[in-house]
């Protein structure tokens, strides 16, 4: 577990391509005259996407063949990201007129059917693949099937996660190397695992608002021990971060700076020494608390919020109101991070909290 990871005004015409005016803001654009851009076969992504690609590489009026045929390519790329390798795209300027239209045959979707690792001594190529698989199969959804490189990208970081969660911290995975073969892709990555780390000494700098000794009880592995990644991770950016933001600290971060080094004891292993840069930033009080949707009464704000304006803030004591409000049944479900407003004034070093709340709809529950 490491730290880790734009307005079109759409006309729709009666053959089915999109015509798409140029944005208002792309100023080197004739507002007099502007191009209008078709997707003649585009179905595996919007065309409001595509155009937003396009107008990356087709910045004036009249771009030459060469720009256009750049932009196909650029279709083409994404095309081929999501699988369809053996797309075509072919851009054409339409005669005596603004229009480029872009033709598209997406061909067939190619799935992955053959996963390959080299360089693995550890971590065998059946646990890296079935990993990888899950991962995989997760972020595509149920309905989704072939090849898609976000992905797959997304994937190997995950990967490499739990690699470096094992304790291989210097751990990595190489540009995936992608073959059509037959009618599916052959994959295969480069792996480095790098030595297994033992955790050495630790230093940590910054920590002023508690004592250095309840810091460090929060990280579960002593020296000499497998640094695990995602121990660290978790130490760092949730538990440590947990306890800051009950004592007030909203700006809480924390740098964790590794030092690799060979292990004198053991030739196949390494040691890394942990520095960690901790800004716990300034203590903020709760200040005020607006609700919105909804009026409560002086009882009912005092039966669900245990988090008392004039003291410290505290995000714990946050959630837990709002697990009492959602609680009762009476309103629609609240979100502690979607439907919670923070206004912090950073002067003063205070929190304002606005809350969204609408009572349930008796008539649509029954």
């Amino acid at each position: 577990m490491i730290r880790s990871l734009r307005l079109l005004t759409l006309i729709f015409v009666s053959s089915g391509l999109l015509a798409v005016n140029t944005l208002a803001q792309k100023a080197s654009l004739d507002k007099q005259n502007p191009i209008h851009f078709e997707f003649q076969g585009l179905n595996s992504f919007s065309q409001p996407d595509a155009l937003k690609e396009v107008l990356q590489v087709i910045k004036n009026t009249n771009p030459s063949q060469s720009t256009i045929n750049d932009a196909a390519k650029v279709l083409k790329n994404i095309l081929a990201g999501r699988g369809y390798m053996d797309a075509s795209v072919i851009g054409l300027r339409m005669e005596g007129s603004n229009v480029i239209r872009f033709v598209v045959d997406e061909g067939s979707r190619y799935s992955i059917t053959s996963l390959t690792f080299v360089g693995n001594k550890h971590f065998t190529v059946a646990e890296l693949s079935s990993r990888l698989q899950e991962s995989l199969s997760a972020s595509s959804g149920k309905t989704e099937s072939g090849y898609d490189r976000a992905v797959l990208e997304y994937g190997l970081r995950r990967l490499a996660d739990h690699m470096r969660s094992e304790g291989y911290l210097q751990a990595r995975l190489g540009e995936p190397q992608i073959r059509v073969v037959g009618a599916g892709l052959a994959i295969t990555i480069q792996t480095t695992e790098g030595p297994l780390c033992r955790l050495g000494n630790l230093k940590i700098d910054g920590v002023q608002a508690m004592s250095l000794e309840e810091v460090r009880s929060l990280l579960p592995m002593t020296k000499g021990e497998v640094a695990s990644g995602e121990k660290i991770g978790k130490w760092l950016f949730e538990d440590l971060k947990r306890l800051y933001g009950e004592k007030g600290f909203i700006q809480y971060t924390a740098e964790p700076i590794p030092l690799f080094k060979n292990n004198p004891r053991n030739s196949e292993e390494g040691i890394v020494d942990l520095e960690v840069q901790i800004e716990e930033g300034k203590q903020f009080t709760f200040r005020s608390l607006t609700i919105e949707g909804e009026n409560l009464s002086q009882k009912q704000l005092a039966d669900y919020f245990v988090l008392n304006v004039g003291d410290v803030f505290n995000e714990r004591l946050l959630r837990e109101s709002v697990a009492r409000i959602n609680k009762t049944g009476l309103f629609e479900p609240v979100d502690a991070d979607k439907d919670v407003d923070f206004k912090t004034d950073q002067e003063n070093g205070t929190v304002s909290l606005v809350l969204k709340l609408n009572k349930k709809n008796v008539a649509n529950n029954q």
